[in-house]
């Protein structure tokens, strides 16, 4: 079965002039947060924390047919410990279209 599923892939990537594309992307982003909305009071303590998105996109073209996944995950390093099997907040389906 997995050989019929390779060479079925490689015949519609090289003779029917198709494409495929996939992609991934990593975003950490850190934040520092004292007076957020409003000027900050002395005896507020200071936010900081780093979140991450973590983005895989599939994008398959041929002569008649278009379609594109993109599958995200967001989350705040350290929310949620590394070995947790019933993480709530996994990977999401964030866009798909077909055309």
């Amino acid at each position: 079965m997995k050989q019929f599923l390779f060479f079925s892939f490689v015949y519609f990537n090289f003779f029917l002039d198709t494409q495929l594309e996939v992609t991934a992307e990593l975003r950490p982003r850190f934040e520092y947060r004292h007076g957020y909305k409003q000027s900050f009071q002395d005896e507020v303590k200071a936010a900081t924390f780093i979140s991450q998105r973590i983005g895989f996109n599939i994008n398959f073209k041929s002569e008649h047919f278009d379609f594109y996944m993109s599958f995200q995950n967001i989350r705040v390093w350290g929310n949620i410990p590394q070995l947790n099997t019933t993480d709530k907040y996994g990977i999401a389906l964030h866009q798909a279209w077909a055309n």
